[in-house]
């Protein structure tokens, strides 16, 4: 497999292989359940082993990624009601972010803000489906770190 080229010469390999590994699996390139060989990954994409490592015990945080003991890591299979749980669980906690961090928001934040939404905005059709998911995804990340980040 040809190596991604986001993975120039980075300072942190570890976040643009948690990135890249991230993308993949959000858009279903990988399945649920796929096997994730940190040897592979490594050679894919052209770093070693710590990086993927350090990519793949982020994911697996995140809850997108299992860590098996003595087999190795997989795409984590995603229950609709676990969906359902977090979905709820980060409106919570935005909705107290912006409540507490309204009043502290910065010019600048709000026009990243601003920003954003339109960026996002360009990754959908008419009928609000994705046409690139992983870049809307990327700005929605960025979006609510900035909300989250006035708090």
């Amino acid at each position: 497999m040809d190596k991604p080229a986001l993975l120039g010469n980075y300072p942190d390999l570890g976040e643009k292989v948690y990135e890249a590994v991230r993308d993949q699996i959000v858009t279903c390139e990988l399945a649920p359940g796929s096997s994730l060989p940190v040897v592979d990954l490594a050679r894919q994409f052209g770093v070693s082993l710590t990086p993927v490592r350090d990519a793949l015990n982020r994911l697996a945080a995140e809850g997108l990624v299992e860590d098996v003991a003595r087999k190795g890591y997989f795409v984590a299979s995603l229950d609709p009601d676990d969906v359902a749980d977090l979905i709820q669980a980060r409106h919570l906690i935005e909705m107290a972010a912006v409540e507490q961090g309204i009043r502290l928001l910065s010019p600048d934040q709000l026009a990243e803000m601003r920003r954003l939404t339109e960026e996002m905005e360009q990754f959908l059709d008419e009928q609000g489906h994705y046409r690139d998911y992983a870049e809307f995804s990327r700005c929605d990340s960025q979006f609510h770190l900035v909300v989250v980040g006035t708090a």
